[in-house]
């Protein structure tokens, strides 16, 4: 579980700093970068593939 959980932490100053650099030019694009982001990390979470059941 720890390692999960900092693997989850690494990615908040990269969020970060392209946040910061994004939203000084527009505010819109950086919640639309966020937005995208999201999509993204839902389709990855969706692509990994299941263990296969155990046939007994």
């Amino acid at each position: 579980m720890s390692i999960s959980m900092s693997l989850n932490l690494a990615g908040f100053p990269l969020g970060s700093a392209i946040a910061g650099m994004v939203i000084t030019q527009s505010m819109s694009a950086a919640f639309m970068i966020a937005g995208i982001a999201s999509v993204i990390a839902a389709v990855a979470t969706v692509s990994i593939p299941r263990d296969a059941a155990p046939s007994s």
